[in-house]
């Protein structure tokens, strides 16, 4: 396992060096929608008014734009405040065999830094920090996972630095000591899971990705094998590697591709289970006649999201009863439903007593089997095999478009058009100018 982290800087390089095929950018339009949407609805949490409240008072030149706010910050305090805002409601994108959000960390550096470059090679930085992303995620799942560690941000570090080094167009050598430089501030605890501390995890990667590609450019250094190396990212991070996943097929396999975009906010390995939910909803409309609910489930619902008794919005989102339980009753599942009040409603904390999980590791991680059971004594089932918005079931164009509109909408009134234009058009745009205006509300 030798010389992966200079092998892989060099293939960025030689990717970055022209506009990528349509394979990366088609995914990357769509994640990139999708992340502006989510961090602009997001914009106006009580943690992203922490973060820009301290930014103000410490940060330095106001130079870069934060989505759905009128304010700007410095280069590192805008890339963690996107990351943040992204993440915080767990409704950006989702890459089930790795289980990163790689959207949250990947705008961090193109708006830190993307405003005076063509936007072709704006979209191209984010596209490549997200497959960066992924193929180290892929070198290190489940492990490091599994270990404890918050991939989201474990690995969002070292594409954040890619992007960004990408954007300042570094040579091999400086990426190199970017990524390097980035492995030695690597974060992200899945103990802050259902916390602020867990959005903050991609915010403070996204930062401290760009501060390893500025500091690289003025030619501070680091561990040419970073990532490889003894006593390095791989071995010290994750108890098992398989380093060939972050250079196999390289430039020609896209595994951007298999990032996806959720239909619903929340833990991923929930979503069969709302789909399962609201269909039974359709058939079941009398939800006080239910007497139990019995979810078969992968066995990493147990792990992620079986909290049974969620104290707030943000422990509601990682856990399964209540998102049972709040789709039945409410009919819906985005946001509302994972509220500080739906969380702790009176209604929704009975309906959560019924509900059962049971494991079933025979089924996929985005299935699930839903039975419940009526005063009756009449069983209704529903079967999801593949939850919507997976790899199988795809949202569409049209879908994505929706979800911004709804995200959007409310922060921006009548602003989701110029955004999903601003996108569809960043290839082709002399610069991301456009683009960070269009996220920007009005004076």
């Amino acid at each position: 396992m030798a010389g992966e982290t200079a092998a892989f800087a060099r293939a960025i390089s030689e990717l970055a060096a022209a506009p990528l095929p349509e394979a990366a950018r088609s995914p990357a339009r769509r994640a990139l929608l999708n992340v502006l949407a989510v961090a602009i609805g997001a914009s106006g949490h009580a943690s992203v008014e922490a973060v820009l409240a301290y930014a103000q008072r410490h940060g330095g030149d106001p130079v870069a734009p934060v989505p759905g706010r009128r304010e700007r910050l410095d280069s590192y305090y805008a890339a963690m405040a996107a990351g943040l805002a992204a993440h915080i409601d767990d409704f950006d994108d989702m890459h089930l065999a790795t289980l990163i959000h790689p959207g949250a960390a990947a705008l961090g550096p193109l708006l830190a830094l993307g405003g005076g470059v063509p936007g072709g090679r704006a979209l191209d930085a984010f596209a490549l920090a997200c497959e960066t992303e992924l193929r180290v995620g892929l070198a290190v799942s489940p492990w490091q996972y599994d270990a404890g560690w918050h991939t989201t941000a474990t690995c969002g570090v070292i594409g954040a630095a890619v992007g960004a080094g990408v954007l300042l167009g570094l040579g091999p050598q400086q990426l190199t000591m970017a990524i390097g430089i980035a492995a030695s501030q690597t974060l992200g605890l899945r103990v802050t899971h259902g916390t602020m501390a867990k959005a903050l995890q991609p915010g403070k990667a996204a930062a401290n990705g760009v501060l390893a590609a500025l500091l690289a450019a003025r030619g501070f250094t680091a561990a040419t094998d970073a990532l490889e190396g003894a006593r390095g990212y791989f071995e010290v991070l994750s108890p098992k590697v398989d380093a060939g996943r972050l250079l196999d097929g390289v430039g020609e396999h896209w595994e951007l591709r298999r990032n996806t975009i959720k239909p619903y906010p929340g833990g991923v390995v929930v979503h069969p289970m709302l789909d399962a939910a609201l269909a039974v909803r359709a058939r079941v409309p009398d939800v006080a006649a239910i007497a139990a609910i019995t979810a078969r489930c992968h066995p990493l619902v147990f792990e992620l999201t079986a909290e049974p008794n969620p104290a707030d919005g943000l422990h509601a989102l990682l856990s399964a009863p209540h998102a049972i339980a709040a789709a039945l009753l409410d009919g819906e599942a985005g946001l509302a439903q994972f509220s500080d009040a739906r969380a702790r409603a009176a209604d929704v904390a009975a309906l959560r007593t019924r509900v059962t999980l049971q494991r079933d590791p025979d089924l996929a991680r985005d299935a699930t089997v839903l039975e419940v059971v009526l005063d009756s004594g009449e069983r209704v089932t529903e079967r999801v095999a593949h939850a919507s918005g997976s790899v199988a079931r795809p949202l569409d164009d049209a879908a994505i478009a929706g979800k911004a509109h709804a995200l959007i909408e409310p922060v921006l009134p009548g602003g989701t058009q110029g955004v999903r234009a601003a996108v569809a058009e960043l290839d082709r745009a002399a610069s991301s100018g456009d683009l960070f205006s269009a996220i920007t509300p009005a004076p």
